[in-house]
């Protein structure tokens, strides 16, 4: 819940996402900073591993990038 994307191709504002409908599975970087909050579940953030590490953005929670 209260998931926010900005920057991105497709933005939201506090939405609520579940598993029974597919939004925000796909999204784009659009050439300017992104940022996206989660304030209640799990994010999952899943990237083309041709994009250099220090263009993602920064975030105030720690990202394990496998």
């Amino acid at each position: 819940t209260g998931v926010t994307l900005q920057g991105l191709k497709y933005e939201l504002s506090q939405a609520e996402l579940t598993n029974r409908f597919p939004l925000g599975v796909s999204n784009e970087f659009v050439g300017k900073p992104a940022s996206v909050i989660v304030k209640t579940g799990t994010l999952i953030l899943v990237f083309d591993r041709k994009i250099e590490m220090k263009k993602i953005a920064k975030t105030t929670h720690s990202v394990d990038i496998f």
